[in-house]
């Protein structure tokens, strides 16, 4: 039996291990997401949650409505 051939079969244990470490990894960071999503986790804090609706926040609307705004327009004439 040449060297080639008694490497082959390490190299292949050591890939399926550490595809089979990776698997294992990714499952566990997968549960641990929706465990806590479900209720699982730290619950929310006392008092309550107030969602950018009931603050009064506009969809896709960042300050005040009635605030001064420039705009600068970069063109390329060429």
């Amino acid at each position: 039996m040449n060297t080639r051939q008694r490497g082959k079969g390490r190299s292949s244990t050591a890939i399926w291990a550490v595809s089979a470490v990776a698997v294992l990894l990714a499952g566990g960071l997968i549960g641990a997401s929706l465990w806590s999503t479900r209720g699982g986790g730290s619950e929310a804090p006392s008092g309550g949650v107030l969602s950018d609706a009931e603050r009064g926040a506009v969809r896709n609307a960042i300050g005040r409505e009635d605030a001064p705004v420039t705009v600068i327009e970069y063109m390329d004439y060429a």
